[in-house]
Formats: structure tokens, sequence, C-alpha cells
């Protein structure tokens, strides 16, 4: 666990903080990109490639991941300690994380990654620049979106980094729309503990 923290760059490996958040005066707030291309994925080395997805990772349009899954078994809520969650603090609201990268098939041209529910869950698809290098992301000192747009690199796949945030058990909707051919796919995500019918 500790070197997923040391990779993420987040201060979310250590117990859930409930003293009230307080805001560093120099720490500006990040506001992620909500539409990210192929300069923005894991890397934009024209000579590296992700793997391919294994047969049994969840897709939908040419976009897969392998967290849609859902969060390992032993994630559980509340988070006590590192071995039954991650634990995140985003702008001073506490959440379960799993690690979420995407990944685009060569060629499939724009797709829309919008989280549909619940309310008060958070996905995020972040420019592996800001990916736990950027101090405002290392603080949780975010502005995330609803839907990201995303352009995988023409002839290769592509990933970028994200997460599925949660403050409870849930069942996350994850919803993959292609806007060239107006259709629309969704995955459900059973995050710490909760259920998808």
């Amino acid at each position: 666990m500790l070197a997923l923290c040391a990779m993420l760059g987040l201060s979310a490996c250590e117990p859930l903080n409930t003293s009230q958040p307080t805001e560093s005066p120099s720490l500006k707030t990040l506001t992620l990109a909500s539409n990210l291309e192929c300069p923005d994925a894991f890397s934009a080395d024209a000579d590296h490639q992700p793997e391919p997805p294994a047969l049994d990772t969840p897709r939908a349009l040419g976009v897969s991941a392998s967290s849609w899954a859902g969060s390992p078994p032993s994630f559980a809520w509340p988070i006590t300690d590192d071995l039954n969650g991650f634990a995140v603090t985003i702008a001073g609201i506490k959440y379960g994380g799993w690690k979420a990268p995407i990944t685009l098939e060569p060629g499939i041209g724009e797709r829309i990654v919008s989280i549909d529910g619940p309310d008060d869950a958070v996905l995020m698809v972040v420019s592996s620049r800001d990916w736990g290098t950027n101090p405002a992301f290392q603080e949780g000192n975010l502005g995330v979106h609803r839907s990201y747009s995303v352009k995988g690199c023409q002839n290769r796949r592509t990933q970028f980094p994200g997460m599925i945030l949660v403050r409870g058990p849930a069942c996350v909707v994850i919803r993959v729309s292609d806007p060239l051919a107006e259709t629309t796919s969704t995955i459900s995500v059973p995050m710490y503990g909760g259920a998808c019918n």
C-alpha cells in the first residue's frame, strides 16, 4: 500500500482526519482538465502502449478499466486502516478511493466518460502531468467534473490515470458515450461493499 501511496502522491495513506480542514493560503485549487488527449496519457511516447486488457476486463465502447470490476473485497466502510480501504480527502471531504486508470483502444475517437451516480461519488480522469506531481493534487485541493472527454492516440492504446471515490458503500455507475455515433453504454462498479444488481 505504501508503494501505491508514493505513486499517487496523495496524503491518502494516513488515517482519516476528523478535524476541520484547513486551507493553505499559498495553495491554489487545481481544476482537473475535462478534455484529455494523447499527450495527457501515461506515456505520450509513440513507442510505448499499455498491455492489452485481459478478456474479462470490464469495457464499454472501446474503453476499458480493470478497476471497473470493483474495489478489492477487503475494502469496507468505514475505513479504519490501509488494509480495508484507501482514504482520500478532496476539498475537505473524506472519501474511500480506488485507482481507476482507463484504457482506450487505438483510433476510437472521442469518448465521454461520466459518473451517473450516486450523486456523492466522484470520478477523476487525470492528465499524467498532474497525477501525483502537482502540489494541489497531492493535498487533495481539487476541482473535479461529472464527465470527461477523452481522445486516445490514433495508432496505439492509450491509458489515462484516474480514481473512483465514494463516501460509503455504493454501486457507482460509469457511463461511456460515443458522441459521433450517439451511442452509450454503462458499467456498474461495486465499491466498498456496495452491491450492484
